[in-house]
């Protein structure tokens, strides 16, 4: 099937209906992967804490155990600013690449690792090592998924296409859990403390293996190729303007001509045969009297549905302005390349006219002119931008609002699955080890299935910030009567009440990265998403466990501590969904589908 078949279809890339299922299997994968070893640490804690972290103070242990467990959440954003700017600038695909394979490598190296009572000290040390690692890899992965799967999507599937980034999220969980229950079932505790805990480890190989195989040829969203472009061409013509007021005149810069994207671009260059590949596409030309770095109507919204209008507009409304490419005769030729609307297959300002790269000993003198302004030339890597500075700068609000907007669910989340579990085969309750690994089982499947109902709804034209607003408010009034209730109940009776704190949850995971997605432009989008949603994952997720243990301590309470935080969190995130409603409106529904709707 040609590219231009490709281009009909409802994707946000070049893509037949076999390739989209592909890259989804692909993102899934990855997802499943990195969520499944953070169960897997949390899950084997009864051996992981004696091989470890000796101690004869059970507290002492236990602190060690989570604080090592932290370090990998607290590295999440350090990774989100890394691997956000290469998602930003030198594409998704890399980025998710790069990901996959650094989260793999430690993950099976921590099945490898001698015990304290091998090498001493350094075991803990190295542990915790390899988890920064893992968090570093993790800050960058699962935000870009959920960037790609929101960028990819067809117009009206949005909610439920980003939703199966926490649905593969909830199965590597579920598969975590459950291999650790295998492993039980095989091996018996002095196994277990031997080798046993080692397997679920290495066995993350396995699909580290598949997902990257999967990921090798995954193409760049035309959303992202576009707004890439149109941010350099402006940020090319403002510096322009700048030198012509200056009285500067026109002037040519002599270099080495450098391809923007590099190898990567390079390689989608050279695979143009492949099945998955990017597609041709005209970049639209923005009106110069927008600024360079700032986004539709300055307010934070993202080019996606109401804001692809303005691109469309702004094609519309562009001036004959395009690229012209003199063919060099000699190593000192020269190409003239007017700023406009340029051509090309795979990353922005990856030139693909074998005449403009640059043959070994050959330096060429590029001119970048405006024809349609007669603006002096500019050098075309003075384009480049820097992605976590343009967030600062213009959409530091919207982080902060995602940051508070999942403060409940980052919090929640890592008390309920990991935390409480834990405690409930403690007195009073006692359940079973086995018991609460199968009610996590169950719930975390029912989780995932609530996720996608919730995306699916969301499609449907539920109000998507009104939707966490209404969960925010029913967490806010229930979190301490369920885990007050929890020492006095049934078997029965608590597993039913950890499955009531999952489910509410889980509406407001299905809808979160369709609503968080958009409210970040394109070129900002994979370092924003990141940054906001493991600020709150790492500063209040990660920590969570290691906060209530103290808590816990320090007061005696063992369920009040947990329940109040609850409290609090689910407070600060239905304040932020009143905040996040006012400040981008767009979030709350689907926009694409909204602005055709809009416009036809």
């Amino acid at each position: 099937m040609g590219t231009s078949e490709h281009q009909k279809g409802p994707y946000g890339a070049a893509l037949t209906t076999k390739q989209f299922f592909v890259l989804v299997t692909a993102i899934a994968l990855g997802t499943t992967l990195e969520w499944y070893e953070f169960f897997v640490y949390a899950q084997l804690n009864a051996y992981l804490t004696k091989i470890f972290f000796p101690s004869s103070d059970p507290a002492v242990q236990q602190l060690s155990y989570w604080g090592v467990y932290a370090v990998g959440f607290i590295a999440r954003p350090v990774g989100s600013v890394i691997f956000g700017h290469i998602g930003d600038t030198r594409g998704r695909r890399l980025n998710l690449l790069l990901t996959i394979s650094i989260m793999a490598v430690p993950t099976v190296l921590i099945g490898c690792l001698p015990t304290f009572a091998q090498i001493g000290i350094a075991a803990p040390a190295l542990l915790a090592v390899l988890r920064l690692i893992q968090g570093l890899a993790m800050g960058g992965e699962f935000g870009s998924a959920m960037v790609y799967l929101h960028e990819i999507a067809p117009d009206d599937m949005q909610g439920m296409i980003g939703s199966l980034g926490f649905v593969s999220a909830m199965f590597g969980c579920m598969t975590g859990v459950l291999i650790v229950v295998i492993m039980e079932a095989i091996f018996n505790t002095s196994q277990m403390l031997v080798f046993g805990w080692r397997i679920p480890f290495l066995l993350s190989s396995v699909s580290a293996s598949a997902a990257i195989a999967l990921r090798m040829h995954m193409p760049e969203p035309d959303e992202f190729v576009q707004d890439r472009q149109t941010v350099i061409h402006r940020k090319l013509e403002r510096i322009a303007s700048r030198r012509s007021s200056g009285g500067l005149g026109s002037r040519k810069f002599s270099s080495s001509f450098r391809i923007i994207s590099n190898s990567f671009g390079r390689y989608l260059d050279t695979h143009e045969s492949t099945s998955l590949k990017t597609s041709d596409y005209n970049a639209p030309t923005i009106p110069a009297d927008k600024d360079a770095d700032t986004d539709t109507a300055g307010t934070g919204v993202a080019r996606r549905g109401v804001g692809s209008q303005d691109l469309e507009q702004g094609t519309a409304l562009a001036s004959q302005q395009h690229v012209t490419n003199t063919h060099p005769t000699d190593n000192n030729s020269k190409t003239n390349l007017s700023v406009g609307r340029p051509h090309t297959k795979s990353l922005p300002y990856n030139h693909r006219d074998d005449n403009v790269t640059k043959t070994n000993n050959q330096t060429d003198d590029i001119t970048i002119t405006l024809s349609a302004t007669d603006l002096p030339a500019v050098p075309e890597s003075r384009g480049e931008y820097v992605p976590v500075i343009r967030l600062l700068r213009h959409h530091t609000p919207a982080v902060l609002l995602q940051f508070l907007f999942e403060a409940w669910v980052s919090v929640g989340f890592w008390v309920i699955t990991t935390w409480l579990p834990l405690q409930m085969q403690k007195a009073p309750l006692r359940m079973p080890q086995i018991l609460t690994q199968a009610m996590l089982i169950v719930n975390l499947a029912l989780m995932g299935g609530i996720q996608l109902a919730s995306g699916w709804l969301s499609d449907k034209g539920v109000p998507r910030i009104w939707l966490c607003f209404g969960v925010f408010t029913v967490a806010t009034g229930i979190s301490c009567p369920v885990l007050l209730a929890l020492p006095t109940a049934s078997f029965a009776g608590a597993w039913l009440l950890h499955t009531l704190l999952m489910m509410i949850m889980a509406c407001v995971l299905g809808v979160i990265p369709a609503t968080l997605s958009c409210i970040y432009p394109p070129t900002v989008r994979a370092t924003g998403f990141n940054l906001g949603h493991n600020m709150a994952m790492s500063w209040l997720g990660g920590v969570s466990p290691t906060i209530v243990t103290a808590l816990v301590a320090a007061t005696g309470k063992t369920f009040l501590a947990p329940g109040v935080l609850l409290t609090v969190s689910a407070g600060i995130s239905m304040l932020a969904a009143l905040v996040l409603a006012w400040y981008a409106p767009q979030a709350n529904g689907n926009i694409k589908r909204d602005a055709k709707q809009a416009s036809s």
